[in-house]
């Protein structure tokens, strides 16, 4: 290889070693992803207005029992073990009505369990069970977990 092809390598290793390095400081710009209720199949476009979500796929074929169900489901928080618990109104395999009692006693495990119970509604009312799944809600990304874990145990629950 001669001295000029060497120094565009370098070069090339350089500019790629710099900007990974930008990226993982903080200081790159970053996108936050938006959460949905997503049945198992569906098409995500992305087009420069936004993002469509398509489902390709019919809602859970499972059946559930009508009631009010009740349980606590539990994730791991940088702080330790945590858990919520939630209590689902179920009619026509519908989520109708719903409830997030913290059971946090750390302060940062309380803000974060704050922000879902604030915001978490809007993804579940009028969705049937067996396709809800929650991440992302209100900044609260650990949540989720504790909110995934309990409807698990409701729908066992519910099983018609």
């Amino acid at each position: 290889m001669n001295t000029k092809n060497l120094l565009v390598v370098l070069a090339v290793v350089v500019v790629v070693l710099a900007g990974g390095s930008y990226a993982m400081s903080g200081n790159a710009k970053s996108q936050e992803a938006a959460v949905a209720v997503v049945p198992p199949t569906t098409t995500i476009e992305t087009t420069p207005t936004g993002t469509t979500v398509t489902p390709t796929a019919t809602p859970s074929a499972d059946k559930y029992k009508d009631g009010t169900y009740s349980a606590s489901g539990g994730y791991r928080a940088p702080s330790g073990p945590e858990s919520i618990t939630v209590s689902l109104t179920i009619k026509d395999n519908m989520i109708v009505g719903s409830s997030v009692t913290s059971t946090a006693t750390n302060p940062t495990t309380k803000q974060y369990q704050g922000k879902f119970i604030s915001g978490y509604k809007a993804q579940v009312t009028g969705k049937n069970i067996g396709d809800v799944k929650l991440s992302n809600v209100s900044g609260s990304s650990l949540t989720g977990m504790g909110w995934n874990a309990a409807i698990e145990t409701i729908k066992t629950q519910a099983k018609a």
